[in-house]
């Protein structure tokens, strides 16, 4: 071994040996604090008030200071510098310093603050009702990570308590926002849209009527409302990936001065418009901009099925649906061929419901009959679309290839549901002479569940049995 090693070994032991005599002189002098105090487990009592008196809370840390006001039991920020922060969190800290005790009492009189990292607290906690202040002042965590040293502002008694609690109040800016894409209960949201390249791929609300409707594309009732449900709960389980950047002044950086897509959610306490730029590859993140605080965040692109959606994915996926026992006639045109069923039926007796196909009484052919006129049915309400084409302009005063028309026992008397040509394979599906948006294939004419082959197994049993 040379000199010059043998040198920088002994230089690297003499450091070692001096840190390692720092950290037993410092912790031995902490412990002999400690034990100079009389040391109880149970109700050493630090602070016990009534949270609901508390009407700010002051948080001041290495971030800078945030000041929070409660308006109708709910918390605001306070200040020109806004964020989304998370109500639960703040709610949590509030709940914990409200009814704090302390493990043991570390010293009354306390001579030397650093020990405890209290000369310079890492974060200053103050809750104030309307004739008090609460100040909290959290040190450092102790050696061995079992609790944290705390005092009150003011005051020279040093505290330990429970760890977990101390990680409650050690807390920083970024602990503070919101995690979520949209914090609110499932129930709470009342509407959604969502734009792609400038054009609003779907937009929908709660309506207190008629439960979830679509405004955008089509204006519609028949929305298909377990997955707008699903949808909703996906979205209030979203969680941000990274926060990058706050107030953002350059829209370009991120591309939200031409977003890939423009999120709207809204309850009835507030509404937030979330824009979304460029995806970062390398992690498959979406940068994503909160309007109104120009926060910059990401979130996992796959984590985003929202987006993949779309209106047709909202909808009920049948044009028009009736029950039989709002009905008393129905009336079917294809080719020009008229076939005619009646009914009579009672929602609260389906079992004893009469039907007739073409003048037949389908009771007195029996069950089979019965199930083969259902399944015929069936198929004129359940003809499905294929797609949407909000922008094709039929001409709906052409002789439709097929039609039903609905007399109803109630407002409107009719419905006629048709279908005019739009090619060789597909249809215009028409309500009333309006058009409604809708596209069906031919096929779906044909399946083994369509109109002709159901019909076709009804004639040839009445044929049969008649």
């Amino acid at each position: 071994m040379s000199s010059k090693q043998f040198k920088l070994i002994t230089i690297l032991v003499a450091i070692i040996v001096v840190f390692t005599t720092a950290y037993f002189v410092i912790d031995k002098r902490i412990s002999k604090k400690e034990s100079e105090q009389p040391s109880s487990l149970t109700n050493i009592e630090i602070f016990n008030f009534d949270i609901e008196n508390i009407a700010e809370v002051l948080i001041k840390n290495k971030d800078g200071e945030f000041a929070f006001t409660r308006e109708n039991n709910k918390w605001l920020q306070k200040g020109s510098e806004q964020f989304n922060f998370n109500q639960y969190i703040l709610n949590d800290i509030i709940n914990n310093m409200s009814t704090l005790q302390a493990l043991e009492i570390i010293t009354e009189s306390a001579e030397d603050l650093s020990l405890y990292g209290l000369d310079s607290p890492r974060v200053v906690i103050t809750c104030i009702t309307d004739s008090n202040k609460y100040i909290l002042e959290i040190g450092k965590p102790s050696i061995t990570k079992n609790s944290y040293y705390v005092k009150k502002q003011g005051e020279m008694t040093v505290y330990s308590i429970d760890y977990n609690k101390g990680l409650t109040f050690d807390i920083t800016k970024e602990d503070l926002k919101d995690i979520y894409l949209f914090d609110a209960l499932s129930s709470e949201v009342m509407g959604i849209s969502l734009e792609c390249d400038g054009a609003v791929v779907y937009s929908v609300s709660k309506s207190n009527t008629s439960g979830w409707i679509m405004n955008q594309p089509l204006a519609t009732e028949r929305t298909n409302v377990a997955n707008i449900t699903s949808m909703v709960d996906s979205i209030i389980r979203i969680n941000i990936a990274n926060f990058i950047q706050e107030n953002v002044q350059d829209y370009s950086e991120y591309g939200f001065d031409n977003p890939s897509y423009i999120l709207e959610i809204s309850s009835e306490s507030k509404t937030e418009k979330i824009l979304f730029g460029k995806t970062v590859s390398e992690t498959n993140e979406i940068y994503a901009m909160f309007e109104s605080s120009k926060d910059v965040v990401t979130f996992y692109r796959n984590n985003l099925s929202l987006m993949d959606l779309t209106a047709e994915n909202l909808l009920l996926d049948t044009i028009h649906t009736e029950n039989v026992y709002d009905l008393s006639k129905l009336e079917i045109i294809v080719n020009g061929e008229l076939t005619t069923l009646t009914f009579e039926a009672s929602a609260d007796d389906l079992t004893n419901a009469k039907y007739t196909y073409n003048g037949t009484d389908i009771n007195a052919l029996g069950d089979d009959a019965v199930k083969l006129f259902i399944n015929f049915y069936s198929s004129i309400v359940g003809v499905y679309f294929d797609h949407l084409d909000l922008d094709a302009q039929p001409d709906t005063s052409l002789e439709p290839e097929i039609s039903f028309t609905y007399t109803r026992k109630s407002e409107p008397e009719t419905v006629t549901i048709s279908f005019i040509r739009e090619s060789e394979n597909t249809f215009y599906a028409i309500k009333d002479g309006e058009y409604t948006g809708f596209v069906v294939r031919l096929k779906t004419f044909h399946e083994d569940r369509g109109l002709f082959k159901t019909q076709d197994a009804l004639v040839r049993y009445i044929n049969e049995h008649s």
